[in-house]
């Protein structure tokens, strides 16, 4: 499905980024049990993945700007309460239009709740490995 993917920076970001293949492919998974079409599930879990990764390139850019240093930027850091200020810029830029004029309000819900599915399964998977180690 992944491969299927659009080749420029943010489809190789979703077909490289490990954290965001498992969202995706709990993202299948959950649809998959839902009796959607295999098309239609795709076609969802893509634009949802996408969207997700077209959000961190803003996210990563604001973050380099705020706090220069040498660690690597990874997805489930927009998650982090000290990066908030980068996150909440990155969802500004990314719903707002071109030439500022209007904010595209539907694409900002869509994001909330992707982020919402994106904690959920960053704190899950987080718990999971902490047992795992215990």
């Amino acid at each position: 499905m992944v491969s299927k993917s659009l080749q420029d920076k943010v489809g190789q970001f979703c077909s490289t980024d490990i954290t965001l293949l498992a969202i995706g492919q709990q993202l299948h998974y959950k649809l998959k049990t839902k009796q959607y079409k295999k098309e239609e599930a795709k076609r969802s879990v893509m634009s949802e993945m996408w969207r997700i990764g077209s959000l961190f390139f803003p996210f990563q850019d604001q973050l380099k700007h705020t706090t220069p240093s040498s660690e690597t930027i990874e997805l489930k850091d927009m998650l982090s309460r000290t990066h908030f200020q980068a996150l909440a810029t990155a969802v500004q830029k990314a719903t707002t239009s071109e030439d500022s004029s209007w904010m595209k309000a539907g694409l900002k819900i869509s994001l909330y709740y992707l982020l919402l599915k994106l904690a959920k399964f960053v704190r899950i998977k987080h718990l999971i490995d902490e047992n795992d180690t215990i």
